[in-house]
């Protein structure tokens, strides 16, 4: 990613409450946000539009609403104009991975506009995965607009820096606690909201949805990863870089290994979608190799270190599912918690098969344990 050497922000004419962000780099070249320079392309290949065109002139000083500087324009250092929203630029660590160069390309072409920025009390919820079949896979490995990385086996959790405060938050936007080590990742910025899994004291990152005060949300998924490695930095240990599987061969390798490995699952994420909170969308996929579900918790067998499980059928009412062994050191499992639990199949009325106790889930509602999570047993398994 080229080094930015200036930033402007100008007002959308049509829009006042909407405002675009147009870029200067190191190497005097120009890109903006706006509708103008993302939808039109000359038939040289070259885009501009009013912004940068106001920018060349030298007029854009006059013309913004803000300005930032961050380092030279051809060796030439900028002299910063005073701004009206301070806003920094990390740096890219030289030992950070990169896209292959044609994605990158395609990533700074097709991302949209981001949307205005975000008031600091409003809370950003995650976007949720919407699971596909074992026979969707190759649709999405052949498509070279769909990225892959491994679905992590861990607890969806995002981590928020407003007004000095670092918080992290469930998938409810319930805040929760986190480890101390976290903190060290996020001095020097002024805000930030990291998406990702986390497993144990780690959080794996795999999306950045603000920098700084900027909102990214409106960007697309592969801008906003090469802005993601540009924070979480290689050595940190406990916050890390979920990596990202770009061509089909790369795909198809991360597929293959993840089976082999008897990981949870893969992921597929379209690069140039922008952030969508929940499951209202179809840019975002998970395929598990193993089937999993929330249920809650009822008695067990008596004198055994078991708990008894039970989901809301289609009527609205509880019915029992079977019993699960827990080992001692986790038990007791309070009455009515709920819980995931890891299973191989489900007989059409009968009880889950192999169920495995994982965790308690304090981001999951009772009405979200269904029956309609079961994932039953074909006729060819029979």
């Amino acid at each position: 990613m080229k080094a930015i050497a200036r930033v402007w922000k100008f007002s959308s004419s049509s829009n006042p409450d909407k405002s675009y962000e147009t870029l200067q780099y190191e190497d005097g070249t120009t890109s903006c946000q706006c509708p103008g320079w993302t939808r039109r392309v000359a038939a040289d290949g070259s885009r501009t539009c009013k912004h940068t065109r106001s920018v060349d002139m030298g007029t854009a000083d006059t013309e913004c609403t803000s300005s930032a500087a961050y380092g030279t324009v051809n060796s030439v250092p900028v002299k910063m104009q005073q701004p009206v929203q301070k806003m920094q630029q990390p740096v890219q660590k030289p030992h950070e991975p990169s896209l292959v160069g044609a994605f990158k390309r395609k990533i700074l072409l097709d991302s949209p506009a981001q949307p205005e920025t975000p008031k600091p009390s409003e809370l950003i919820l995650p976007q949720l995965l919407n699971p596909i079949n074992d026979d969707q896979v190759d649709k999405y490995l052949n498509d070279n607009a769909w990225v892959a990385e491994e679905k992590k086996d861990g607890v969806h959790k995002m981590l928020h820096k407003r007004n000095g405060e670092v918080f992290m938050t469930n998938k409810k936007g319930i805040r929760v606690a986190f480890p101390s080590g976290y903190d060290s990742l996020l001095h020097g910025m002024e805000s930030v909201s990291l998406d990702g899994e986390e497993i144990g004291n780690r959080l794996y990152a795999f999306d950045l949805l603000e920098l700084n005060g900027m909102d990214l949300r409106g960007m697309g998924y592969g801008k906003r990863y090469e802005m993601l490695k540009t924070v979480v930095v290689a050595d940190h240990s406990s916050i890390l870089l979920v990596p990202l599987a770009v061509d089909r061969e790369a795909k198809k390798k991360l597929y293959d290994q993840l089976q082999k490995d008897n990981k949870e699952g893969i992921v597929f994420k379209r690069f140039d979608a922008p952030f969508t909170m929940g499951k209202g969308h179809q840019d975002m996929v998970k395929l598990k190799f193993y089937a999993e579900l929330s249920a809650r918790v009822t008695h067990g067998r008596k004198g055994k270190n078991s708990i008894g499980l039970e989901l809301l059928n289609e009527k609205g009412e509880w019915v029992f599912m079977g019993y699960c062994t827990v080992v001692p050191s986790k038990m007791p499992i309070p009455i009515g918690s709920i819980v995931e639990i890891r299973y191989l199949n489900c007989m059409k009325g009968g009880h889950l098969y192999q169920p495995c106790y994982k965790e308690i889930r304090d981001d999951i509602d009772p009405s979200e344990c269904s029956t309609i999570q079961i994932k039953y047993k074909t006729e060819e398994e029979n």
